[in-house]
């Protein structure tokens, strides 16, 4: 006996049902411990944590567009400097609203500043005569189901929040001792 026979588990949980057909409590645990190492495995491709946590600081959260070379070269420079972060596909998965109210007050409430202004989706939708006349909270729905409208890379951190990649900026917002 080996690993969770030894343990007094049965260790054929995949494929034993009880004798009334359902699956014994210990046989789902497993499944559902097996099923979250799986989807952790699966998004391992799609976070990326690099270097170690910079002074004082949480996991950096950085929203980018594969196609995009002002995101590449931002995590290339994130990479250079050692910092950890975790890098999301912005497309398919847009910032929170939580996540956008919180970038807008670091942005000095300039909600402008959170829209990719030069993307197809904004001059098609005709957002630069329509974002004068709307809400913050309405611009932030907007912003929260469409991640192409965002402005990227969107960078969120514990201390500091930024849009759009300038190394000067960006050093140092991410740099203070």
């Amino acid at each position: 006996m080996r690993g969770r026979e030894a343990a007094g588990q049965r260790g054929d949980g995949w494929r034993r049902e009880k004798e009334d057909g359902r699956r014994g409590t210990e046989d789902r645990l497993f499944r559902d411990h097996l099923h979250r190492q799986w989807l952790w495995l699966r998004n391992l491709g799609r976070a990326c944590f690099v270097g170690s946590e910079p002074r004082g600081w949480g996991v950096l959260k950085v929203y980018t567009y594969a196609n995009c070379d002002t995101c590449r070269r931002a995590v290339k420079w994130l990479r250079a400097q050692g910092l950890t972060f975790s890098e999301h596909p912005i497309r398919e998965t847009p910032p929170t609203a939580a996540e956008l109210r919180t970038m807008l007050a670091e942005q000095g409430g300039e909600i402008r500043r959170l829209f990719n202004t030069s993307g197809r989706d904004y001059r098609e939708q005709n957002l630069g005569e329509k974002l004068a006349g709307m809400t913050p909270t309405g611009a932030i729905e907007l912003l929260a189901h469409n991640g192409n409208l965002v402005k990227r890379p969107f960078l969120l951190g514990p201390q500091a929040g930024l849009v759009g990649f300038n190394e000067a900026a960006w050093s140092a917002a991410l740099m203070k001792t």
